[in-house]
């Protein structure tokens, strides 16, 4: 689906939400989904009268393999380079490759959710992404410590990765993993409700369309954002609790 002009989701992939950006002469593909979506993405390239050729850069919001898991399948040995924030990458001989905390092991071949997949470029906060026009990058540790958001500030769309999770209407905070860490969560939704957007690009789910800012402020202000072990509670659910000590 055609998000607004130039921002594509590719229909039915599983795992994370894959978005592709219209440069004109090129496309930037953002996250890749779980493994054996390769065909699938493909196929919305080619719906779109453009082919793999086309992806000059790949662009990940975070290094969890539902968001990396089709690279190899879909680029194979192309060169098509891989740009990823540092904090979610490790030294691998000369340069970096992905790595996300709680990753058990990685291999040099292509076994899904096991391979080695090297980071070509690495992405610095308030970057402008090469191949666009006015897109930024905004480093957002939360989810993990190498998060970043991207901001199309021409059309007023955020491409939140995981940082946020939608329904086509509201947002909801991520499920935490190994290396989640809440307080900078809290912090980097801060600095994004900040900004200017209007449309918001989730990393599951449907994106919200029109009056985004709006649903994550009520989001911020829905939340009780006192630290528990594993999650923040909500107010409505620490008012059902107090009513049933009564």
């Amino acid at each position: 689906m055609e998000v607004v002009p130039g921002i594509h989701k590719v229909d039915g992939a599983w795992g994370g939400n894959v978005y592709l950006l219209d440069g004109g002469d090129s496309l930037t593909q953002v996250d890749a989904a779980l493994p054996f979506n390769g065909r699938r993405i493909r196929r919305y390239i080619r719906s779109m009268g453009r082919t793999v050729s086309d992806v000059r850069q790949l662009v990940l919001t975070h290094a969890h393999p539902d968001h990396t898991g089709s690279i190899h399948s879909l680029f194979g040995d192309s060169g098509v380079p891989t740009l990823v924030h540092e904090a979610d990458t490790l030294r691998s001989g000369s340069g970096r490759r992905l790595y996300y905390r709680g990753q058990l092991f990685s291999l040099p071949g292509k076994m899904p959710l096991c391979s080695r997949i090297p980071a070509h470029g690495l992405l610095a906060d308030g970057a402008v992404l090469p191949h666009l026009s006015g897109v930024r990058v905004l480093h957002t540790p939360g989810h993990t410590p190498g998060s970043v958001c991207l901001l199309d500030e021409e059309r007023g769309v955020l491409i939140a990765g995981d940082m946020l999770i939608s329904d086509g209407k509201s947002f909801h905070r991520p499920v935490q993993f190994p290396g989640t860490d809440f307080r900078a969560y809290r912090r980097s939704i801060e600095r994004i409700v900040s900004l200017d957007f209007d449309t918001v690009c989730a990393g599951h789910g449907k994106p919200v369309v029109g009056g985004a800012k709006a649903s994550l402020e009520r989001m911020l202000t829905g939340y009780t954002w006192a630290l528990f072990p594993w999650r923040f509670i909500p107010r409505p659910v620490l008012r059902a609790r107090g009513r049933g000590k009564g």
